[in-house]
């Protein structure tokens, strides 16, 4: 099963949280950033939807040789957004009528002005986290069982302790300390989740026990999806992983057109104990899952269409919808959407040059394992078809470094074949990539044959071609 690339009810009153009116309260939020190292050039303010994950960039600015910048937002109610400095981002809250100002120095964000004491605690509790999370180069899910144990709880310890503190000593309104204190409370959550994830081997009574102690601290929460704070969703996306999907055969073919595990975790999610609410997010998320993962085929529409009739009115049908017509545009035989990219020596290579051969394209980057792990089964089917003057193998990557491409390029490891690179890899976004690697099939006329094609190492592509 492919997992989501990684949390409690608060009945929280908008009117209240927001302390006044809206002919009260000014919608516009003021946020200044000041970087002393001036490395940091940009600054971009984020939401994302907590359904299918993706972003909606706010706005951004440009710093300037001071490394001043400044941005000016318009929302109408508070949310959840994440702000990015190239390489430090975190999690930020924003309510209307913030005057925010952000002082980026030695790696270290400090918020100052209105607004500032909630966005100061997420940032210290994220030091916090960032201590306990990794050891000796090994991120949680990967330490062992006793030592991953023991660094959450001491996470949850040195967590709990500072947060009696700093709201001993700085005063927010109680429902803003009770959102913060539950966006703390999903982290922790995601990351037993994302451990447990790992333990299918588990006998089943020890990880049904393991998986009820986590998920009898989560208490489904509508506003935590209305203030957009995206590890809810993480988690919600993690309940499902556990409750649902672990229970699906294991060796059936789910890129299939005719595949029923659709159908399958439709029926099983109907068998929870869920209130209303609870079902439509998490009957949201099932389609969202399997939309993403082999786009409009005809289980999917079931599932969908299923949604739509029990819950006409859903919220989560205008994202869904969306994603659902971006799906269509590259069902089988619709024309494929063109893209562009340099070779190794310069030259700028479009698919629809390539129309008159069948392609064969192979999405990657020289920092996906599983990606380089496929291609040795690539050189050999590629052997298998070297007569063939009909098939391009094409590979894309979506390196952020040309220079790292092209190193790889040039040792043995790498297959021969067409390589280009995307310096904007836009090919993510045509082709509704959310993981690689990812394979696609073109047919000679410069149609889908398939927009998620078997892996060389599947032994289901040889007949396609």
């Amino acid at each position: 099963m492919k997992t989501s690339l990684l949390k409690i009810s608060i009945l929280l009153s908008f009117a209240v949280f927001m302390s006044c009116s809206k002919e009260q309260k000014n919608m516009n939020i003021n946020i200044e950033a000041v970087a002393i190292d001036t490395a940091y050039k940009q600054l971009r303010i984020n939401t994302f939807d907590v359904v299918s994950f993706a972003p909606t960039l706010l706005d951004s600015v440009l710093l300037d040789s001071t490394g001043y910048g400044k941005i000016n937002l318009d929302i109408q109610k508070p949310t959840f957004a994440y702000y990015d400095f190239n390489t430090i981002s975190g999690l930020m809250i924003l309510e209307p009528g913030y005057q925010l100002q952000m002082k980026l120095a030695n790696n270290n964000i400090t918020f100052y002005g209105e607004g500032a004491e909630g966005n100061n605690y997420l940032n210290r509790v994220k030091q916090i986290q960032v201590k306990y999370e990794s050891l000796g180069g090994l991120y949680y899910w990967e330490m062992p069982d006793e030592i991953f144990e023991a660094r959450l709880d001491s996470l949850e310890k040195e967590t709990q302790k500072f947060t009696e503190q700093y709201f001993d000593s700085v005063k927010v309104s109680p429902k803003l300390e009770e959102v913060l204190k539950q966006s703390v409370n999903y982290h922790i959550v995601s990351l037993r989740q994302a451990k447990l994830t790992e333990k299918y081997e588990l006998d089943s009574a020890t990880f049904e026990q393991k998986k009820k102690q986590i998920h009898s601290k989560i208490k489904f929460d509508h506003n935590m999806v209305e203030l957009g704070l995206l590890v809810y969703g993480v988690v919600m996306n993690s309940y499902l992983e556990l409750e649902v999907y672990k229970n699906l055969p294991q060796n059936s073919n789910v890129a299939e057109a005719d595949s029923i595990q659709p159908l399958l975790t439709s029926q099983a999610i109907k068998q929870l104990t869920l209130k209303p609410k609870e079902m439509e997010l998490i009957m949201a998320h099932n389609v969202e899952y399997w939309m993403s993962l082999i786009g409009t085929k005809p289980s999917v529409k079931i599932i969908y269409d299923d949604f739509k009739k029990i819950f006409p009115q859903s919220t989560y049908q205008t994202g869904l919808e969306k994603h659902f017509n971006k799906w269509q545009k590259i069902e089988t035989g619709n024309s494929a959407p063109d893209f562009t990219g340099i070779t190794p020596t310069g030259d700028t290579v479009k698919l629809s040059q390539l129309k008159g051969k069948k392609v064969y394209i192979d999405v990657w980057a020289t920092w996906c394992g599983p990606c380089r792990q496929e291609f040795p089964y690539s050189i050999k089917l590629k052997e298998k078809l070297k007569n063939r003057d009909d098939i391009v193998f094409l590979y894309v990557s979506v390196d952020e470094s040309k220079t790292a491409w092209e190193k790889f390029l040039q040792t043995k490891e790498a297959p021969q074949g067409l390589h280009i690179w995307q310096a904007k890899p836009t090919i993510l976004d045509d082709y509704l990539i959310s993981g690689i690697p990812r394979y696609m099939l073109i047919d000679e006329n410069g149609k889908i044959k398939m927009a998620d094609a078997p892996r060389p190492s599947s032994g289901n592509l040889f007949g396609q071609l």
